[in-house]
């Protein structure tokens, strides 16, 4: 769609699939995986940006069902967070300013209805999870032990700030 040469097709997708992010989470899988889809995800707003067909974003909400599927949920929150960048960006300077925003609400109907194709795992997912012994358990009670303490934000971004549990 960007109309590069084949040398460069082979070489930036040989880096992607050889970059650091990949190889240090390769043991895990469920990254691997679901970062697998980011080309596809790339070129599915790339094709919506040039011929306005929404055919394009239905496939952007199979994708986000399978970031889901794929077990790491938080490539979802990268994904709909650049995917809303992108389509800011793409309709910036434009003579039409209120595009952008209609391609964006467009965009997040569709990131939900992938959402709706998710819900066979998340529904169950969500009713395991208040149901798990984490409301229960009194020490973590105690101690105010959250799923993601204010103070260890900064792990969303970079897993290993704090070091690795492994080494």
């Amino acid at each position: 769609n960007w109309k590069i040469s084949k040398s460069s097709s082979v070489f930036g997708s040989i880096s992607f699939a050889f970059s650091a992010q990949l190889l240090v989470w390769i043991e895990y899988n469920t990254l691997s995986f679901a970062l697998a889809v980011f080309p596809l995800f790339l070129l599915l707003l790339d094709k919506f940006k040039a011929s306005k067909k929404i055919l394009y974003l239905g496939g952007i909400s199979l994708v986000i069902a399978y970031i889901i599927f794929a077990g790491y949920h938080q490539f979802l929150y990268y994904f709909t967070f650049f995917g809303l960048i992108y389509i800011g960006l793409m309709s910036f300077g434009k003579s039409k300013p209120f595009a952008g925003l209609f391609n964006g609400a467009l965009y997040l109907m569709f990131v939900f209805f992938g959402l709706c194709l998710a819900a066979v795992v998340l529904i169950p997912g969500i009713e395991s999870l208040n149901l798990s012994i984490r409301s229960l358990d009194k020490a973590a009670e105690v101690n105010s032990v959250l799923f993601l303490p204010w103070q260890n934000l900064i792990t969303s971004l970079i897993p290993d700030f704090y070091g690795n549990p492994a080494t």
